[in-house]
């Protein structure tokens, strides 16, 4: 194997800061949205049916999980961005708490 070639695949498996954003960014970015959606439908409590009550309580639901997975996606991207390059290697790779075992 070449040079150049050991150092590409290099690069392609060492994480960065910037690969790591692009792994959290997906979900902070989806999460919003349904969570956007299933706020939109949400109206006053149903009264009528079983089928409104239950509708209503999963929007409710959804609605939730999707900010709780928003704040733990803008506190990882928080964490990966403060972070110096080798410290973001370590925060991805686990070997960060191998020292407190």
């Amino acid at each position: 194997m070449s040079k150049e070639d050991h150092d590409h695949v290099v690069k392609m498996v060492i994480p960065t800061k910037a690969k790591l954003r692009d792994k959290v960014t997906p979900t902070l970015i989806i999460s919003a949205l349904v969570g956007g959606f299933a706020l939109a439908n949400l109206r006053a409590q149903p009264t009528d049916t079983d089928t409104e009550v239950v509708t209503y309580c999963l929007l409710v639901m959804s609605v939730h999980a999707c900010t709780c997975s928003a704040l733990t996606s803008a506190f990882l991207l928080r964490e990966i961005n403060h972070k110096t390059e080798e410290a973001a290697r370590t925060f991805d790779t686990g070997r960060e708490r191998s020292g407190s075992q």
